[in-house]
């Protein structure tokens, strides 16, 4: 493994011995990717929506990934989501809380951390909520964990799917990087039937910004 943490820290206490997110090192799309029964040539048409805003430090492949969910959704009615209380700029230490209200009807339920270093941390997948369901997790909620900023930071998101069927994509505690991760979940999406999902950008800092 290489890298710090995934831009989360996770324990139920800040200490020393607390435990951290798997990390592995990841690199942004250089050009067109393509993989074994996928090609990413489509995917980065579709960065073009403005996702990313004006922002120009965020990695192209995160602008990739708000898009594929957004087209995923269909324009349907998507699943509330958000990161510390909708703050844009956190700092080390600070909760990194992840809030999520669930569209009506059950569905099943995937969300998953990108860090700065485009590593992707999965923290829920393949449970089970019955619709209009508000799931909260990392603020030390019973069984939801508790997350805090720390390196690497810059510029992170936190996705959020909603599925009829489970979205198999790996599971929970495994790490890898955006550049994998993006054909697995196209494909992924393709599975699980009706889809909402969600995403959030936000940038962390190692210290107080003025």
């Amino acid at each position: 493994m290489r890298g710090a943490i995934a831009g989360v820290m996770a324990n139920d206490r800040k200490a020393a011995s607390r435990r951290r997110w798997l990390v592995f090192g990841g690199h942004g799309l250089a050009g067109l990717l393509l993989t074994a029964a996928f090609a990413v040539a489509a995917l980065p048409a579709l960065a073009s929506a403005g996702q990313c805003g004006a922002d120009p430090s965020r990695p192209r492949n995160q602008c990739v990934l708000a898009a594929l969910l957004e087209e995923a959704s269909g324009g349907r009615d998507t699943l509330s989501l958000s990161v510390a209380g909708g703050a844009r700029q956190l700092e080390a230490e600070d909760t990194l809380s992840i809030a999520v209200t669930l569209p009506a009807g059950s569905h099943y339920l995937y969300i998953a951390h990108i860090s700065a270093d485009g590593s992707v941390t999965p923290i829920e997948s393949g449970a089970r909520y019955a619709g209009g369901s508000s799931v909260r997790f990392g603020d030390g909620t019973p069984g939801k964990g508790s997350f805090y900023v720390g390196p690497p930071f810059g510029p992170d998101m936190v996705i959020a799917v909603a599925s009829e069927r489970p979205l198999t994509v790996e599971a929970p505690g495994t790490a890898q990087t955006l550049e994998a991760f993006l054909p697995r979940l196209d494909a992924g999406l393709r599975r699980a039937g009706r889809v909402r999902a969600a995403s959030v950008f936000f940038t962390t800092y190692s210290g107080r910004q003025q």
